[in-house]
């Protein structure tokens, strides 16, 4: 699967397009029923949360526990919770649109960054350089994160059903 927010998004079903991504692929053995794989994800290098991680691409954040999302957040400077009025909704986190600070998840030793762009949301209402992020708590799924397309259109997904396994390769 190949997600692109400018055009050219593709669902390839019975193989892979070669054309969409670039180096090797990292396949990951599926750990239940939900699409999960193990993984971790790190702020400026740190590791901030490792387990179960859901692929859903019916998903359109980045969602996890509160503790875990709540630490996540703690790393980046000048990140804050969001009022419920200005972001919609409860869990989200606010953050300087400008932050210098790097984002990755790693599967298999394998690092996928995530650029500061796919990390915003939206802009902040009546704060130009605040910026709402695209990581949410969500505490209807306990201890596993769920990586919908905000993270998806960073890599190339293959969902391989025969093999009950994952894989993901940096985008071409």
């Amino acid at each position: 699967m190949y997600i692109n927010s400018q055009s050219g998004s593709e669902l390839y079903i019975g193989g892979i397009n070669q054309d969409k991504y670039k180096g090797q692929i990292t396949y990951l053995p599926q750990i239940d029923h939900m699409w999960s794989v193990a993984g971790s994800t790190s702020v400026d290098g740190e590791v901030k949360y490792a387990g179960p991680m859901i692929i859903d691409s019916g998903s359109s954040l980045i969602l996890g526990p509160k503790e875990s999302v709540w630490e996540w957040w703690g790393a980046i400077k000048g990140a804050k919770p969001c009022d419920i009025i200005d972001c919609i909704g409860t869990g989200y986190f606010s953050f300087p649109c400008n932050t210098p600070t790097s984002f990755h998840f790693t599967f298999n030793g394998q690092e996928f960054p995530i650029t500061r762009k796919d990390l915003i949301w939206a802009k902040h209402p009546g704060q130009p350089l605040r910026c709402i992020g695209t990581v949410r708590v969500n505490d209807r799924i306990h201890n596993k994160w769920v990586l919908g397309i905000a993270f998806m259109k960073t890599v190339y997904t293959i969902f391989d059903m025969d093999n009950h396994q994952i894989g993901f390769a940096k985008t071409a």
